[in-house]
């Protein structure tokens, strides 16, 4: 049907349930399983879905959408609004949505003031249960908005200026401030730079922005070397085990790993023509004009896609891709994993396997690249790549299974819980 989605990956208790409140689900394999909405949108397509860890929301093409939270109490609140929507971005804990009339509107976490309301108070509760006006874009029109941050955000103007809001703490909003001077919340600024942009995607702590002219920039946090960038003007910030960053009071200078502050342009690209941007907690995909990729950062789980689990601080093309001659159209990625759809609509995989028994994986030596410090984030680093896929890997055991004609569109969740459509 028209509007099913497609979904597989690992298990996602909450997802699920926002699933049974839209449609029916049924299960077609053990990893695979199809979302059939039933209310009345099955003649309107599905143009993009995004979601955090308790809120989905899926736009279609005539501008209405569908946004459901389930909430602390496990019950499922309906976020609605006569709002005709363009594009949507979602970050940790946060949502932004960009109209039809070229106006910007934002939903969920704002205590790091990285939705941009610019009203932070920490002695109130600073989540947003409705759809709010960011009216520092009033009179600014947008083109792109890459709320994919975890207390951040990164916006483009139509002229290609840049602006960011959020917590600084690793220097992900691109700002002249010197080391120790991050504070936890920053309001709305336009950066100081003549370049222009067209595209970016946010990280947790990185930004990597596409220039009109294809080049690739970055700036933020590169401690498993996600920015693809070796630079003398990395700062290196302290190292400490002691505070949590979703602490509002935690001290700015127990941050860790090495930083970029300002747009940096990555060198060993200036050669190509980047099309398409995509950023993980600590890894990155870049999509070129001829339809390569470019991956690079945390590699232990093999999202990298190079057949091994080392991690790369500066970009390498994914031979397994090239080499077969398979043009990519589209690239997505959760923190362990990285997907991939080709103009023949394939749909290619690697990294943790939550997906099928069927693969099997080589044991590598490890050789990662890591700072100096314990990360509490990473979910998953170490070197057991008895469930690996290490190579993308065809999607043919699903793709052939479904009843529908071949995906047009993926997506991914931080969790490793993909969608098809």
């Amino acid at each position: 049907m028209k509007n099913d989605l497609y979904t597989f990956g690992k298990k996602n208790y909450i997802l699920n349930n926002l699933f049974r409140s839209l449609g029916e689900i049924k299960k077609i394999k053990d990893d695979l399983q199809i979302v059939r909405l039933t209310m009345n949108c099955q003649k309107i397509n599905i143009i993009d879905i995004k979601c955090t860890n308790d809120t989905l929301f899926i736009l279609f093409s005539n501008g209405e959408f569908i946004c459901k939270r389930m909430i602390p109490t496990l019950s499922i609140n309906e976020i609605t609004s006569p709002i005709k929507i363009l594009k949507i971005s979602s970050g940790y804990n946060h949502f932004h949505l960009l109209s039809i009339d070229n106006k910007l509107y934002g939903l969920g976490d704002n205590s790091f003031n990285q939705i941009g309301f610019n009203n932070i108070n920490i002695s109130n509760n600073n989540w947003y249960e409705r759809i709010k006006q960011v009216e520092y874009f009033n009179e600014i029109n947008l083109k792109m908005v890459s709320s994919g941050g975890r207390h951040h955000s990164i916006f483009i103007g139509i002229d290609g200026s840049v602006y960011s809001c959020g917590s600084n703490k690793y220097n992900q909003l691109g700002r002249r401030t010197t080391n120790g001077e991050n504070e936890t919340t920053h309001n709305i600024e336009k950066l100081e730079t003549t370049i222009l942009f067209d595209n970016c995607s946010s990280g947790d702590h990185h930004n990597l922005l596409i220039a009109t002219n294809g080049l690739v920039y970055g700036f933020g946090l590169n401690s498993h070397g996600q920015l693809g960038i070796i630079t003398n003007y990395n700062v290196k910030l302290p190292i400490s085990n002691n505070k949590n960053e979703n602490d509002n009071n935690s001290n700015e200078n127990d941050n860790y790993g090495y930083s970029i502050k300002l747009l940096t342009l990555l060198e060993t690209l200036k050669d190509e023509h980047i099309v398409e941007v995509r950023c993980s907690m600590w890894h990155s995909i870049l999509l070129s004009k001829k339809g390569e990729v470019f991956t690079f950062g945390e590699g232990s789980s093999f999202q990298l896609g190079h057949g091994d689990n080392i991690s790369y601080q500066t970009p390498i093309l994914v031979d397994e891709l090239s080499e077969n001659n398979f043009k990519i159209n589209s690239i997505s990625c959760s923190t362990n994993s990285s997907l991939f759809l080709d103009n023949q609509h394939r749909v290619f995989y690697c990294g943790d396997n939550f997906i099928s028994q069927d693969f099997e994986c080589n044991n590598q030596d490890n050789q990662n690249y890591s700072y100096d410090g314990d990360d509490e984030d990473d979910d998953d680093n170490d070197n057991d790549c008895s469930n690996k896929i290490e190579n993308p890997t065809p999607l043919t055991q699903l793709i052939q299974t479904l009843d529908f004609s071949p995906p047009n569109n993926i997506y991914t969740h931080n969790s490793n819980f993909n969608f098809m459509w």
